[in-house]
């Protein structure tokens, strides 16, 4: 399941085209986008993921009004 949330996270900050504002800090896209998937095999329990997902979601949000 998280899997399939680290996907459609991608897919939407690169179809909004919002890379540069979702990436770690000093940091590439390719290399944040890694670690997503990294932390999202850890499964449900993985507070890392969950808390990359929100700040994601956050910033798509602010993005999208």
């Amino acid at each position: 399941m998280t899997e399939t949330i680290a996907y459609m996270i991608i897919s939407t900050v690169e179809y909004l085209e919002l890379q540069e504002r979702c990436k770690n800090y000093n940091d590439s896209w390719e290399n944040t986008e890694k670690l997503l998937f990294e932390e999202a095999a850890k499964g449900d329990n993985n507070p890392i993921f969950w808390e990359a997902v929100e700040n994601i979601a956050k910033t798509i949000k602010e993005f999208t009004r």
